[in-house]
């Protein structure tokens, strides 16, 4: 009896090693390939109006969403944009209430059945976002500008965590599908000029015409490359292996191209179409390396570690290999905007489709329509709503305000994934930008 129980013993502990081993070789990849980090122009008025902001941008705000508007009728020729920063972080399944739900109690077989049906089936997606204007400077139609953008998107399968929870069936080989992970930091330099036409016709009274020529500087550049895992437990025995290779890069330079119309269909109608990223490349060329991690848990007879009395470190073989690679180039792919705005002296409402032409850290091929709006109880104080529908983070609720005065303005910005109330989010962000204009 004392001998079945050691074996029992035995066998549970190496469930526990091999399910460990099979997250850790996916999680330490994945954490190293994704910093918690963000992506695209965001600053506090854009935020608040979920995105659909690039038929209100203006000034020396323009560059980071639409070019075409440094060409429109301003009162002000010179605009100075600085200290913009935003940040964001979601994940597909779990929002902060579920989170309190669940933390630090025990977990009955409802409440593991109820958490992997809140994992979708693609895996556990987690997206990070952060982006920073440090300074953009706009004399009538031209502007330079400076921005910094970092980019991070993972996923972890939801058969590693159907394993966690419900152990594994005797017999049968589980294949995990694949995780996957991509990061990247950059710095870019805009020289943006815009110029405008009057169209004299019915439908259209100005068509204004902008473009972005950028020059892009890489820090950090991360994506796996293959990830695959299996483990299969028998009654007294145990077998498991995995691997995952992943590139990764710390310095590079490139090139890209934003085009920006805005047509002006009359005193109160506006529409834009962007088209950002027109060529974008960055060649990876300093400490460029490739990274290949893989565990192996050998067909494992429990008997026989007990009559060995094997240690751990002889069932479970885990290694990391770090090597240089050659130089390498990656294209960020063109994203494609088309809005539209209705607007007042008080207020304006605008609406604005986005999509990728490629799924990365930086875009989705899944479309995504926001909606945003403005009012101005007073001149100083615009109020700002906003809610998008699709893409990656499928539901987002955002709000904000700015406070104007005479030259100066702030704009402050919030949003939710996923639910209106926060506690109900699967994601938070925030976003503040000031701006002079003279």
């Amino acid at each position: 009896m004392a001998s079945r129980q050691k074996i029992n013993q035995t066998r549970r502990r190496l469930k526990t090693v091999y399910k460990c081993a099979v997250l850790g070789c996916f999680l330490s990849t994945f954490i190293s390939a994704t910093p918690i980090q963000g992506a695209g122009p965001t600053t506090g008025a854009s935020m608040a109006v979920a995105g659909a902001y690039r038929c209100f941008a203006a000034g020396a705000e323009a560059p980071f969403f639409n070019p075409a508007n440094l060409a429109l009728h301003d009162a002000h020729r010179w605009g100075i944009h600085f200290l913009g920063i935003g940040a964001s972080v979601d994940n597909s399944a779990f929002s902060i209430a579920s989170y309190s739900q669940y933390n630090g109690r025990y977990w009955d077989e409802a409440d593991k059945a109820a958490l992997l049906n809140r994992i979708p089936a693609e895996g556990l997606i987690l997206n990070g976002h952060s982006a920073m204007q440090p300074l953009s400077v706009r004399y009538g139609p031209v502007a330079f500008s400076t921005g910094f953008v970092a980019a991070a998107r993972g996923s972890i399968a939801k058969d590693i965590f159907t394993l966690l929870l419900q152990g594994n069936e005797l017999g049968y080989e589980y294949k995990f599908r694949p995780a996957t992970a991509e990061a990247i930091v950059m710095t870019s330099y805009t020289f943006s000029y815009a110029t405008s036409f009057l169209a004299e016709k019915s439908y259209l009274q100005r068509l204004a015409v902008g473009i972005n020529v950028k020059y892009l500087y890489g820090h950090f550049y991360g994506r796996t490359n293959h990830m695959q895992a299996r483990a299969c437990t028998e009654f007294t025995a145990l077998r498991a292996d995995g691997v995952a290779q992943m590139r990764a890069a710390r310095g590079g330079n490139g090139f890209s191209f934003d085009l920006g119309l805005t047509g002006e269909l009359s005193d109160s109608w506006r529409t834009t179409l962007t088209l950002e990223n027109i060529g974008a490349q960055i060649r990876w060329h300093k400490q460029t390396e490739g990274l290949r991690a893989d565990f192996v848990l050998d067909d494992t007879n429990v008997d026989e570690i007990i009559q060995a009395d094997k240690e751990w470190e002889d069932v479970v073989t885990h290694r990391d290999t770090t090597y240089a690679i050659a130089a390498f180039t990656t294209h960020l792919p063109m994203v494609v905007n088309l809005g539209a705005m209705y607007h007042k002296r008080r207020w304006a409402i605008a609406a604005e489709y986005s999509v990728g032409v490629r799924s990365s850290a930086m875009s989705s091929t899944r479309g995504r329509l926001a909606l945003g709006g403005e009012y101005r109880p007073w001149t100083f104080l615009p109020l700002r709503l906003g809610l998008s529908v699709g893409g990656e983070s499928k539901f987002l609720f955002a709000y904000g305000l700015g406070l104007r005065i005479k030259a100066f303005s702030w704009h402050l910005g919030a949003q939710h994934v996923g639910g209106v109330i926060p506690s109900q989010s699967r994601g938070l962000g925030f976003a503040s930008n000031f701006s002079l204009n003279f």
